[in-house]
């Protein structure tokens, strides 16, 4: 699942996405997401876990580029050949 999430500060989702296979797909207007909070809220525990989610992966990956740009500056501890 990708694409703007309820609870998401996101207000564009800059994105071009492109099927190598044939998929399914959901367009769901956002203006319409307090009315599904209403009418199925297992789905939103569901779609709030799944923003959890992608904000602790966009964080981790965040985390190892600041560790790989901070070695950038070290020279290397072997010869290189």
């Amino acid at each position: 699942m990708t694409g703007l999430l309820p609870f998401s500060r996101l207000k564009t989702y800059p994105l071009t996405i492109r099927a190598v296979v044939p998929i399914r797909g959901l367009l769901f207007p956002a203006s319409k997401f307090p009315e599904l909070y209403h009418r199925i809220p297992e789905l939103t525990q569901r779609l709030v876990g799944m923003l959890t989610d992608r904000v602790r992966s966009v964080t981790q990956v965040e985390q190892q580029s600041q560790k790989l740009r901070r070695w950038e500056n070290y020279p290397p501890a072997w010869p290189m050949s």
